[in-house]
């Protein structure tokens, strides 16, 4: 039993309290399974003889509890999925308890899993690295110059109502709530080109149209022809079917760089540029798309790009090491 609420037992037989009011009060402010009403007449009863210690007397020999955390590891062996409730009923302890053997004696946590984007074959993990090491080659040995010339590309959803994710709280008090955005919230595609030195393309989607290769050819790249001069520049992005438009590529003068399939880990927009943006868009309410749109132009072109050269920094370790991982993801 905690000493605290040893205290608290002591504080309310003081007062006059019966031993269920007692029980009652702890279960309401500490939880159900902090105590049972029978050590609360056990310990009222030893304040009645004058025991009013808070401290459990010294014990001789190999303490009972030793045995309850070997327990709890063995039923852990066999099920790492249990809750503590769960536990608790097998071993015959209240759960507080399994929790403090879990978490000091065991030196364990709850984790949730991990969020991969696909379980990944071993055929999938070895042209990861296959195409990892391609990457990392041409990016590793590019001088500042050619780096400078090497682009990226990918789109995302936004939402014009965007709900906070997180917030400080007084201890005690209950958690808000984030509801999920349903399919039919307002929502803008935006596709984005850029690379170490700024963006060079932002494009919206119009409102019923489909982000095919018609519309990426001419829109999406066409933007790009506009803003610079094509010829002799790289291109990264991923194979969805609309970015399969090897005509325009080579229309534009631009070389295609190979990216492995199933691996957003390694793609620049994915590990950083959606979630920077929607970050500093939380908590903003849009009255249209177009408005949603400006503002995420806004903040892309603020970014410092001392900020994207970190980026492409990170890009060529994340590269390195999915090589020496043998294709497994980053986390």
């Amino acid at each position: 039993m905690d000493i605290e609420i040893r205290c608290v037992i002591h504080f309310l037989w003081l007062k006059g309290n019966t031993n269920k009011e007692i029980y009652e009060s702890i279960i309401e402010a500490y939880g159900e399974n902090s105590i049972s009403l029978r050590t609360v007449q056990d310990r009222t009863q030893k304040c009645k003889q004058g025991d009013y210690s808070i401290f459990d007397l010294p014990r001789s020999g190999r303490p009972p509890k030793d045995e309850l955390v070997q327990k709890i590891k063995d039923i852990l062996q066999e099920d790492p999925y249990l809750s503590t409730k769960k536990i608790s009923k097998k071993v015959g302890a209240d759960s507080k308890t399994v929790k403090k053997i879990l978490t000091i004696n065991l030196s364990m946590s709850k984790v949730n899993f991990k969020w991969v984007p696909y379980q990944p074959t071993p055929e999938i993990k070895a042209k990861r690295v296959e195409i990892a090491q391609k990457l990392y080659n041409f990016l590793s040995n590019s001088n500042e110059r050619k780096l400078n010339k090497v682009l990226t590309q990918d789109e995302s959803w936004f939402y014009l109502v965007n709900q906070r994710n997180s917030m400080w709280l007084e201890n005690g008090r209950p958690r808000p709530f984030k509801v999920k955005q349903t399919i039919g919230a307002k929502k803008l595609m935006v596709s984005f080109i850029w690379g170490r030195t700024g963006f060079k393309g932002i494009t919206m989607l119009p409102i019923g149209q489909k982000f095919n290769k018609a519309f990426f050819s001419e829109n999406v790249l066409g933007d790009l022809a506009k803003s610079i001069n094509t010829k002799g520049y790289f291109l990264h992005l991923d194979n969805a079917r609309p970015h399969l438009t090897h005509e325009k590529y080579d229309e534009l003068g631009i070389i295609r760089l190979d990216h492995p399939a199933y691996s957003p880990d390694l793609a620049p927009s994915d590990f950083f540029l959606f979630g920077y943006l929607k970050k500093l868009l939380e908590g903003q309410i849009f009255d249209n798309e177009n408005e949603l749109f400006e503002k995420i132009k806004e903040l892309s072109y603020e970014i410092p790009t001392d900020v994207l050269k970190s980026v492409y920094d990170e890009w060529i370790k994340r590269l390195l090491i999915v090589i020496e991982r043998e294709g497994d993801y980053i986390y």
